[in-house]
């Protein structure tokens, strides 16, 4: 059929140039018979004319012969007048033959001009027939030449339609016995179409479901963490408000009792108390806005982004850009603002209720009280005498005494949390994956594969001597009441050796939960979320749409995706029939990136295998997703760090300011440097001490709510801080609280002795 489909574009390009040929021989064929019929009639003619002439040429010489005769006769008649006259009736009679003679011989001179006359047309007609006909023998010739070319051209072109056409009928051949199997196969096609119509009209109707966008998994997700931050951002805003309340409490309260005398005279000069009232607010006012203003700025930029980087260990989106968010914004600055004065008019409040006279005198020092250690003569009689002072002091001072411990525990609290958080993910990994999940590798067989193909599989890793399990494993959907979730189910095919390959145990005592042919466990995470316990019952739809309810048996631990593992007959007694274990479970003896990876290259040699997957791979990917929670426990340092200094800062700083006179009586008294600051930064020591002790209990509280808050769905965090933690958070906190102390060493040295001679008279 190529063949013949290559030359018959060839024959066709031809057919007009052979039919204009064809023509042009045909119109000279028919041009020269015409001429030669002209010819030969203009022949016919001349030869008829000729034959008339040479006819008339005859009778005109038989009658000039019979006029000559005549002629004679006369002569002789009238040579013989003598005789005339006897022989007047034969000369009348040759007159008479002579004159019909005569005229004979006019009709037939006439007739022979006539016939000259016909044969001269002739002869032109003869030759313009002969110049026509050797015009038309030309064309003819032309024509000829051209017909003869067209004739081997077409001689040519049919052989090649005849080669073509040959070669044709062979592909018709091919085509026909194609067609033939090509039939067969269509006819099989239509029945198997046929019968899937069959099969399709008898499915049932579907039912459909208008679905948003807060059914899809990832969205939902989403929203859910969204909101899972918006729980955490109503907690941490509150402490940080409290925190800054308390430390404008303590700095305009000790600026307000400096400035006591000041406020005595200006209320003395006629100054009203809204006025004075004023200054104070515009005071704290203009910082607290300014700091607003800053904490704005910062806040909107550095936390949304660590928290949306921290936030990709689980999901994958663009570039994060950062807006101003005045609905955020303004109400946090509003709130900060409004702390700071509020805790301005509860310090400047009680002081603007004495009058001038009063208000420009010393305050006067309260009234001392025992306090509890004192009831206590075992322990009071044994202590020193500064270290009396310093108990003292500890619950004389009670606003700076709970600000302190506010602040400091604050801190204390923070780190535990941001320290708890990052032992509470970052050690998953390692327990899903060296504790609890004892195989390294998982293959993946396909639906194809037959028992020869299992049984060469099995062979291959028999000689690597690495020990295996087929289990049936697929992504299903479990419910529970109004509660639904999406897992992993799995089924061994031998109950009895499941355990070896997953170690099942209770995650706070470690104890092993059983598991045999009739179990159904549910991981931790899992049971919480569908709300059952050991006992309850669930729903379990299989990959084929069927439901069926199953009873907990078991709760185990687990921290990465949820999963059902049912015995085999409990999964029978729920479907009626056994799953296919298509996928395999292999303690693989590779150790390292290159044995893992030759490895995998060997087993995928075996086609029926889909996938093989090591567990390293799984680790490397959750460690880098989840390093990212180192982001957040800096975070939380720096702002612990930052509580704390200032925090400390402000309060040794008023502590200093109040006691000046204390402290350089103690000086003039004999007390060198070091006793000096032993005797101040004593009770910053003792107070970071309880506040410490208070951040410990706090941050497991703060740790566990924030562990509960931010959980994913598809991922359980751990519950435990390492105490190593605690012991980190403690020392951070210590060890902000000794920098700060040597800071503020220089406020203790720079104060006079002659401050205690000092009268306020």
């Amino acid at each position: 059929p190529a063949l013949v489909l290559g030359v018959e574009p060839f024959l066709g390009a031809a057919e007009p140039l052979f039919a204009a040929e064809q023509y042009a021989l045909t119109a000279g064929e028919e041009t020269y018979a015409a001429s030669k019929a002209e010819l030969e009639a203009a022949l016919e003619e001349l030869t008829t004319g000729e034959e008339s002439y040479a006819s008339n040429k005859k009778t005109l010489e038989a009658a000039g012969r019979t006029l000559a005769d005549s002629a004679e006769q006369i002569e002789e008649a009238r040579a013989s007048v003598a005789e005339w006259d006897e022989d007047y009736p034969t000369m009348v009679s040759a007159i008479e033959t002579y004159d019909a003679s005569v005229a004979e011989y006019e009709e037939g001179l006439a007739a022979l001009e006539e016939a000259e006359k016909e044969y001269a047309e002739g002869l032109a007609e003869y030759e313009d027939g002969l110049a026509s006909y050797e015009e038309g023998k030309a064309e003819y010739e032309e024509g000829l030449a051209d017909y003869e070319e067209a004739v081997a051209e077409v001689g040519e072109n049919r052989q090649t339609l005849a080669d073509g056409r040959k070669d044709y009928e062979e592909g018709l051949a091919d085509y026909e016995e194609a067609k033939a199997e090509a039939e067969a196969e269509f006819a099989d096609a239509e029945q198997e179409i046929a019968d899937a119509k069959k099969e399709v009209e008898d499915i049932d109707y579907p039912e459909w479901y208008v679905l948003t966008r807060l059914t899809n998994a990832s969205y939902y997700s989403f929203t859910s963490n969204a909101d899972k931050v918006s729980d955490i951002a109503r907690v941490f805003p509150v402490f940080f408000f409290l925190v800054a309340a308390l430390v404008a409490l303590t700095t305009m309260t000790r600026m307000v009792e400096e400035e006591r005398t000041e406020i005595g005279v200006m209320k003395a000069l006629g100054y009203g108390r809204r006025a004075i009232f004023l200054k104070y607010l515009l005071y704290a006012g203009v910082g607290s806005v300014l700091g607003a203003v800053i904490g704005v700025l910062v806040g909107q930029w550095i936390f949304p982004t660590i928290i949306w980087n921290a936030y990709g260990i689980m999901y994958y989106y663009t570039g994060f850009k950062t807006a101003f968010l005045a609905q955020y914004a303004l109400p946090s600055a509003f709130a900060a603002i409004l702390s700071v004065l509020l805790a301005v008019w509860a310090a400047v409040h009680g002081t603007l209720a004495d009058c001038p006279a009063r208000l420009m005198l010393p305050k006067a020092p309260k009234e001392g009280k025992r306090i509890f250690l004192e009831h206590i003569p075992f322990i009071w009689n044994r202590m020193k005498f500064t270290y009396k002072v310093t108990a003292r002091n500890l619950f004389r001072y009670k606003q700076r005494f709970f600000m302190t411990i506010v602040g400091i525990a604050g801190c204390t609290a923070l780190l535990v949390a941001g320290f708890g958080i990052r032992d509470s993910i970052g050690g998953i990994v390692d327990i899903q994956y060296n504790e609890l999940q004892q195989y390294s590798l998982t293959l993946e067989l396909d639906d194809e594969a037959s028992d020869e193909d299992r049984e060469a599989l099995a062979e291959a890793l028999t000689e690597k001597q690495e020990d295996y399990l087929e289990i049936y494993c697929e992504l299903l959907d479990v419910s529970c009441g109004d509660a639904s979730e999406t897992i992993y189910a799995e089924v061994p095919q031998d109950a009895d050796r499941f355990p070896e390959f997953i170690n099942f145990r209770e995650r706070k005592t470690h104890e092993a939960v059983a598991f045999d042919e009739n179990s159904v466990l549910l991981t931790e995470k899992l049971a919480n979320t569908l709300g059952v316990s050991v006992g309850d019952t669930f729903t379990l739809e299989n990959g084929d749409g069927e439901k069926a309810e199953l009873t907990v048996t078991g709760i185990t631990e687990n921290y990465l995706r949820g999963y059902v593992y049912v015995g085999m007959e409990a999964w029978k007694e729920a479907y009626g029939e056994s799953p296919d274990c298509q996928t395999w479970l292999v303690k693989s003896s590779a150790s390292g990136e290159e044995e893992e990876n030759a490895e995998t290259e060997e087993l995928l040699q075996f086609s029926f295998l889909s996938s093989a997957q090591f567990a390293s791979a799984l680790i490397t990917t959750y460690d880098n997703m989840l390093g990212k929670i180192d982001y957040i426990v800096i975070v939380l340092i720096l702002c612990a760090g930052l509580l704390a200094f200032v925090v400390l800062y402000n309060l040794i700083y008023i502590n200093i300011s109040e006691r000046h006179k204390e402290i350089a009586t103690i000086k003039v008294l004999g007390f060198h440097r070091g006793e000096v600051n032993a005797y101040i930064f004593r009770e910053t020591f003792l107070l970071s001490i309880f506040s410490i002790l208070a951040g410990l209990v706090t941050g497991f509280c703060l740790h566990r709510f924030v562990i509960l808050t931010v959980e994913v769905s598809y991922m359980m965090f751990g519950r435990k801080i390492h105490p190593v933690s605690y012991l980190y958070s403690a020392c951070i906190t210590m060890i902000f609280t000794i920098l700060v102390s040597l800071v503020m060493s220089r406020q203790l040295r720079r104060i006079s002795m002659v401050e205690s001679l000092k009268s306020v008279d």
